[in-house]
């Protein structure tokens, strides 16, 4: 009987199971949530995204809505970085938005700002790795309506400082939220990315800027 050469039957065992994974991979129809090589990506004004959870969510140029997660591939930078997050959006009744910042590709391990509509009311909360600071209702915004907010996120503070203002009077005396009034940011961020968990929830902008508040 003919001895095979180590190395070749070596080769020869490969080859076999990459066909097997392809076959797996066909017959699954490959994988539906990720930030990897085949990950959804799609356009949002002019910033550019990939879906993380693709959920039932509709795409178009101008709009993302319904249930599921995006991530933006405009990194935020440095992780102790201080940014502004410029956020259009419609919540049905129930609905949520949740801006996830400083994050990894998979928006975990980051500083989150939820808001959640009942009737015509929006609470924001704050969380970070499981643990929420209170809820808290943002005074004169008819959550039936679409809300246009403005957050600054400071993740170069420990806890990170978060400001929420609905105007463009960026000072904190203005600010619906400031995390130093009304109730700490559970923790700071330890990525670098950012993105949007949507419930129920049609996102028309959401744009990365400097920040609008500059401590002294």
């Amino acid at each position: 009987m003919k001895l095979v050469d180590k190395s070749r039957a070596h080769s020869l065992i490969a080859a076999l199971w990459s066909i097997a994974a392809l076959t797996l991979n066909a017959c699954t129809g490959g994988d539906t949530t990720g930030t990897g090589a085949g990950a959804i990506e799609g356009q949002l004004g002019s910033t550019s995204y990939v879906e993380v959870d693709a959920g039932d969510l509709q795409r178009t140029a101008t709009q993302v809505k319904g249930s599921g997660s995006i991530a933006f591939k405009d990194p935020i930078g440095e992780i102790g970085a201080r940014k502004s997050y410029q956020l259009n959006v419609a919540l049905d009744d129930s609905g949520s938005l949740k801006l996830a910042v400083n994050t990894d590709e998979t928006l975990k391990n980051g500083v989150e700002v939820t808001l959640s509509r009942a009737g015509s009311a929006l609470a924001a909360k704050l969380s970070f790795g499981g643990a929420s600071a209170a809820a808290k209702t943002l005074a004169g915004i008819d959550a039936a309506a679409a809300i246009n907010l403005t957050i600054d996120i400071h993740n170069d503070e420990n806890p990170a400082h978060i400001l929420i203002w609905s105007g463009s009077d960026f000072t904190p005396v203005k600010a619906l939220l400031d995390s130093d009034r009304d109730g700490a940011t559970p923790g700071q961020g330890r990525g670098n990315y950012w993105g949007l968990v949507l419930t129920k929830a049609t996102v028309t902008s959401a744009v990365l800027a400097a920040p609008k508040f500059t401590e002294q």
